[in-house]
């Protein structure tokens, strides 16, 4: 197949600034021109996720969206994939909370935050690009998998399991998706911002479908 002249423009100019893809020390990290920097083109790669799915973001586009030169976004990730990872931190980087130790407490907050950012209008779009685009994008496939370890509900139960709060059996991707499909359903389907209440009830009847298994005695293996 025959590249195309952005693809071209792309490699020459990988190709050009090889030798100093890693050449961004410590020092120059805590710059504030470096973090403004970064900002500017993590803000041009939501634009194009949101016009045109996570497949829109090439460096050329991150160029001519941001201002900022192809030669210097290479120096901050020298391959897409690196720059999936801080797209999603950056996203992340308002969660109000760590986890404090209270269970219940803990999953509420996560899924309040959820159901916030969710609310908000340019989420709502920027996440319904990535799931249009992940069935046949790898790079949006790629994307919803960083999304997932950035997921503060998926944070809350990871520190659950290994405190000892809930069972280290736990299956951490059905217990993420029963917490958070309803939220999802309501936010994104419907386009209703989940009441507290509601919020309570989903983690009240999770917490209570977890104390049931816990209590629950081990299975005996019958005599051969």
């Amino acid at each position: 197949d025959v590249m195309s002249r952005t693809q071209v423009n792309d490699t020459v100019c990988l190709r050009c600034c090889k030798h100093r893809m890693y050449a961004v020390s410590k020092a120059t990290s805590n710059d504030p021109r470096f973090e403004r920097t970064r900002r500017r083109v993590l803000a041009a790669a939501f634009h194009l996720i949101r016009q045109g799915g996570p497949a829109a973001v090439t460096y050329s586009a991150l160029a001519e969206e941001s201002g900022v030169g192809r030669a210097t976004i290479y120096r901050h990730w020298p391959t897409l994939d690196e720059l999936w990872p801080d797209v999603i931190a950056e996203a992340s980087r308002q969660m109000p909370m760590e986890p404090s130790g209270d269970l219940r407490d803990d999953l509420i907050t996560a899924l309040g935050y959820l159901a916030d950012r969710i609310a908000s209008p340019e989420e709502r779009l920027q996440f319904l690009a990535i799931l249009e685009h992940a069935q046949v994008d790898k790079a949006s496939t790629r994307l919803m998998r960083v999304a997932q370890q950035h997921n503060p509900v998926v944070m809350v139960l990871d520190s659950a399991v290994r405190s000892g709060a809930l069972t280290p059996d736990l299956d951490l991707e059905l217990a993420t998706a029963l917490l958070v499909g309803p939220i999802l359903q309501r936010g994104l389907f419907r386009g209703i911002r989940p009441e507290p209440r509601f919020i309570e009830t989903i983690v009240d009847r999770f917490l209570a479908h977890e104390d049931s298994h816990a209590s629950q005695p081990p299975a005996r293996s019958e005599d051969p």
